[in-house]
């Protein structure tokens, strides 16, 4: 996670969090590839909620409509496998 607030995006490799924060309106700019592993990593452009959403989404807290959270989730890990094997 990338908790700087002066930057300009957010960047996680939690497809559950990424997954989270695309249902509840957050902006995908792109997926890049983790350097020597499968894993990749969601960058989203930073909005002035981001660190309470992350706050509520850790605590369980966070709300978001069930099937469009799983349709989120679907969309990124399909993305994710493409780009983890480019």
């Amino acid at each position: 996670m990338n908790c700087d607030i002066d930057n300009p995006t957010f960047q996680t490799q939690d497809i559950y969090l990424a997954a989270f924060l695309l249902t509840v309106g957050h902006e995908l700019l792109r997926i890049s590839p983790v350097f020597n592993g499968p894993l990749v990593t969601f960058i989203f452009k930073r909005r002035g909620d981001m660190e309470s959403l992350q706050t509520e989404y850790f605590s369980g807290e966070g709300l978001a409509p069930a099937r469009k959270l799983f349709e989120s989730f679907k969309a990124l890990k399909s993305l994710a496998v493409a780009r983890g094997t480019e």
